[in-house]
C-alpha cells in the first residue's frame, strides 16, 4: 500500500471512472489510473462496498491515499461531470465532496476537438472510397452518424471507435459492481470476475489513450503514429489551454488514392504490451493482464444505422435458431412474464419459456405440434392494453 501511495504522490495526473448499480447514488465502484512520466502505470479498482474496518491501519492508509489523488496539484480527467462520478462516494468517509484537484471533461473536449478532424462513414462516403478531409464534403451527412449532431454527448465507446479505430468492449456495463472483485474471495467464475476487472480497467486506460490528443488537438495521423508509451504517460503538462488553436487543414491527412486511412498496427501492438498493473487496495494486489485494445473489423467501420440494422437481422437469426418452436405475442408495458404464466396455467397451457423482447413475448412450446394449436387459439391481443386493465 506504501508503494502506491508513493506512486500516486509523484504523479499529477489521473484518470477517473467510477460504476454504480442502477443509479448513481449507489456508487459501488472508483476506478483510478496513474499518468506517470515513465511506466508502469497503476490502476486502482476501490470497492466502496468491501472497505476494511473505519478503525483499521488500512482504511486509514486508503483515506490518505485519496487525499493525494485528489490534491490541489492533481489534474483529474473524466468522460463525464466529475461530481456525476465521485459524489456518492463521499458517505463512506475516505474523502470528502467537493475537491480541490482540477478536473477536464473529457467527453466535452472530445466534442469540440474531433468536430476538427475528419471523419469517415461507409453510407455517404465518395464512389473511390477516399478519405475526405476538405470543403463542405469534409464532416458525414449521414443523419444515422453518431457525430452528426453536435451536441449529442459522446460515449466513450465511439469515441474509441472513431478517433482510435478500436473496439472497446461495454458488455460488462449492467453487473452488480457490489459483487467481491478480490480474486480470493469472489464467488464469481473467474472468466467473469476477468471480464468484469477488464471492463473496470479498460475505460480507465481508454480515457488516457485520449488525453493528450484532445487537450493538445492533435491530427489523427498523430493520433496512429504516437507510440502507446506517450499516450500513457505525462512527458509534459498536458492541460486543456483555452487560447489553443484548432488543429490547421495542413495537419490533416492528405486524399488517399482509393484507400482509407488504416490503424496502425504497431500502435495496437504496443497497447497489448503496455506496462500497466491494477490494485486492489482494500484486499490485495495484483498484476493486470496486458490491456486488449481489439483491432477494428468491418464491422465497426460501417455507420451506426448500417451496425444498427445487421445487428437486428443477426439478433432474429440468433433468436430463431434458439427458440425454434416458440409463439409470438404483442405484449403491453406494464405485463410481467409472471403476469403472463399466470394466465396461461390458468387456461391450462403448457409452456416451456416466457422471454420479453420488446414490446412482445416468446411462449416456447415442447414442439412444433403444439405450436401450431396453440397459435390458433390465442388472439394476437390477448396481452394488450384493454386485456391488461380487465385482468
Amino acid at each position: 500500500m506504501d508503494v502506491i501511495i508513493k506512486h500516486f504522490e509523484d504523479c499529477e495526473k489521473i484518470t477517473l471512472d467510477s460504476e454504480s448499480v442502477d443509479r448513481p447514488s449507489n456508487l459501488a465502484l472508483i476506478q483510478v489510473q496513474s499518468i506517470p512520466s515513465i511506466l508502469p502505470s497503476f490502476v486502482l479498482l476501490v470497492q466502496l462496498d468491501h472497505l476494511p474496518p473505519a478503525n483499521s491501519n488500512l482504511f486509514s492508509k486508503i483515506k490518505y491515499l485519496f487525499k493525494v489523488l485528489f490534491e490541489k496539484n492533481k489534474t483529474i480527467y473524466t468522460w463525464g461531470p466529475l461530481q456525476n462520478e465521485i459524489e456518492y462516494g463521499s458517505q463512506y468517509s475516505i474523502f470528502s465532496y467537493p475537491i480541490e484537484a482540477k478536473d477536464v471533461n473529457l467527453q466535452s473536449e472530445f466534442s469540440k476537438w474531433y468536430s476538427r478532424v475528419p471523419s469517415y462513414c461507409e453510407v455517404c462516403k465518395p464512389s473511390n472510397d477516399t478519405h475526405v478531409t476538405v470543403g463542405s464534403s469534409m464532416f458525414c451527412e449521414c443523419r444515422e452518424h453518431a457525430y452528426n449532431d453536435p451536441s449529442k454527448p459522446w460515449s466513450l465507446q465511439n469515441a474509441i471507435l472513431y478517433a482510435g479505430n478500436s473496439f472497446l468492449d461495454k458488455s460488462q456495463t449492467e453487473n452488480n459492481w457490489f459483487s467481491m472483485l478480490d480474486p480470493k474471495y469472489t464467488t464469481l467464475h473467474p472468466v467473469k470476475l476477468e471480464n468484469i476487472i477488464n471492463y473496470a480497467v479498460y475505460d480507465c486506460i481508454s480515457l488516457a489513450y485520449l488525453r493528450l490528443p484532445v487537450v493538445e488537438r492533435w491530427s489523427l495521423v498523430r493520433l496512429e503514429e504516437t507510440p502507446i508509451s506517450i499516450l500513457l504517460t505525462d512527458p509534459k503538462q498536458a492541460v486543456v489551454d483555452p487560447d489553443l488553436e484548432d488543429i490547421s487543414d495542413d495537419e490533416l491527412p492528405p486524399l488517399l488514392n482509393g484507400n482509407r486511412v488504416e490503424q496502425n498496427d504497431e500502435v495496437i501492438g504496443e497497447v497489448l504490451d503496455a506496462d500497466i498493473n491494477v490494485e486492489y487496495p482494500s484486499t490485495v494486489e495484483q498484476n493486470l493482464p496486458s490491456p486488449r485494445f481489439h483491432r477494428s473489423c468491418k464491422h465497426t467501420d460501417r455507420s451506426v444505422g448500417a451496425r444498427a440494422y445487421r445487428n437486428k437481422k443477426r439478433y432474429a437469426a440468433q433468436r430463431a435458431r434458439r427458440y425454434p418452436d416458440h409463439l409470438t405475442r404483442y405484449l403491453y408495458r406494464r405485463f410481467t412474464r409472471k403476469m403472463v404464466g399466470k394466465i396461461f396455467k390458468k387456461l391450462q397451457i403448457k409452456f416451456k419459456y416466457i422471454k420479453r423482447d420488446g414490446n412482445q413475448v416468446l411462449i416456447g412450446m415442447k414442439n412444433e405440434e403444439l405450436k401450431e394449436q396453440f397459435d390458433k387459439l390465442l388472439p394476437l391481443d390477448m396481452f394488450d392494453k384493454d386485456h391488461y386493465h380487465n385482468n
